[in-house]
């Protein structure tokens, strides 16, 4: 049994933990620091804004959930939630300032706000608080339909096929990561990108699976030093929520906005790989080091 739904999004959660998202954007902007710190030192000519997105973004949500939920079910899950309002709000605001520079507040704050990921991600959240029973919907029977407080069953197969297509957008993404990067340089136009390199994806993966996490661990230990209430589940989900590799949104980004293709579709593909490791090497790391803190 999934939980990627917002399962555990109530109004109780909310007014408990409202703190994650403020948390989740700050982390992310500790990692996009980071990220600009490091690329004005190792980023090639032209690469900084890539360079700085590639290590500071990682997969928060698809990834994020795949490594959390078994762990630790719908606790976990209800953190990476939280964190995602943050990060989302922080992605379409600051963190595109490497791609959109001299936007204006009001202009970032229009941007966030009818970005078409922010309004879907508030009407899942409104529609968890205010609806709980459509969480799971789409796998209830026609007897379950019919009980619920409002029958809506002839919405069903409208349903279903938003969820279905909701679940194929990350293979479909994936895919085109793949045909990026098997097909002909001469057939795509990438903007005259010089090759790339196997030290720099090293550098790059090193920063994002490694360097960016245990700098985070850092934040949040100090912030519980100064009384933020994190459990042991809580600072390990916060943790694993950095330790993911780029986020497969950073592929689309860098078309858009004109940065570096290539580069971004191998970070992605070889950062993934490699987070089959790094990931549960962070995760013991980030539990050893919670109770050496707890003492």
């Amino acid at each position: 049994m999934m939980y990627y739904t917002p399962a555990s999004i109530t109004l109780d959660t909310l007014s408990t933990y409202w703190y994650y998202p403020v948390l989740g954007a700050g982390l992310l902007f500790v990692c996009d620091l980071f990220g600009w710190l490091t690329g004005k030192v190792w980023a090639r000519p032209g690469e900084g804004p890539t360079f700085r997105l590639l290590v500071a973004l990682p997969n928060w949500v698809f990834m994020a959930m795949a490594v959390v939920e078994p762990i630790f079910r719908e606790e976990g899950v209800r953190v990476v939630l939280l964190y995602n309002l943050g990060i989302t709000f922080y992605v379409w605001t600051a963190g595109m300032t490497s791609f959109r520079g001299g936007e204006t507040l009001l202009r970032m704050l229009r941007n966030v706000l009818l970005n078409p990921q922010t309004v879907a991600l508030m009407i899942g959240f409104v529609l968890a608080l205010a609806a709980p029973f459509l969480v799971g919907m789409e796998k209830m029977g026609s007897e379950e339909l019919q009980a619920l407080p409002l029958y809506i069953g002839i919405l069903s197969p409208a349903w279903e096929t938003i969820y279905l297509l909701g679940l194929t957008t990350l293979p479909i993404s994936i895919f085109q990561i793949g045909l990026l990067l098997g097909a002909p340089r001469q057939s795509i136009d990438v903007g005259g990108e010089s090759p790339v390199r196997v030290g720099q994806l090293v550098l790059l993966g090193f920063l994002r699976l490694i360097a960016a996490p245990v700098l985070c661990m850092g934040i949040l230990l100090l912030l519980m030093w100064f009384g933020l209430p994190l459990s042991l589940s809580d600072f390990v989900v916060s943790t694993i929520v950095i330790a993911m590799p780029p986020a497969v949104a950073c592929l689309a980004i860098v078309e858009v906005y004109g940065g570096r293709v290539r580069l971004t579709a191998n970070a992605i593909l070889w950062q993934t790989v490699a987070a089959l490791g790094t990931a549960p090497l962070i995760t013991y790391v980030a539990q050893v080091v919670y109770r050496m803190a707890a003492g």
